[in-house]
């Protein structure tokens, strides 16, 4: 029995540690983003039902899958998963940089 409550416990740990560090690097993907180069354009990045989702500027919506071992959000599309990278409060989309708006 002490056993099983180890166990569980541990689990409920393990499952409630990994939900906080996706809510933490999702804070920094929530918001607008504007096109950093070329022809201005905006992404916007917000929470529905518990998820994720990309928005693009004409209405093309696609949903946020966070990858646990590299700490990052990726949108699923038709074509596959896309990495959203975000350094030094730069988002990176398919080699098109946008800074978040203020």
């Amino acid at each position: 029995m002490k056993k099983v409550l180890f166990v569980l416990i541990g689990y409920i740990v393990i499952s409630c540690s990994g939900s906080s560090e996706s809510d933490s690097v999702k804070q920094n993907y929530l918001g607008e983003w504007n096109k950093v180069k070329g022809r201005p354009s905006t992404l916007t990045i917000y929470e529905e039902n518990e998820g994720l989702f990309l928005k693009y500027g004409n209405g093309d919506k696609f949903p946020l899958k966070y990858e646990k071992e590299g700490k990052y959000y990726a949108a699923v599309t038709g074509f596959g998963n896309t990495a959203l990278l975000i350094e030094n409060n730069t988002l990176q989309l398919n080699g098109t940089q946008y800074q978040k708006k203020n």
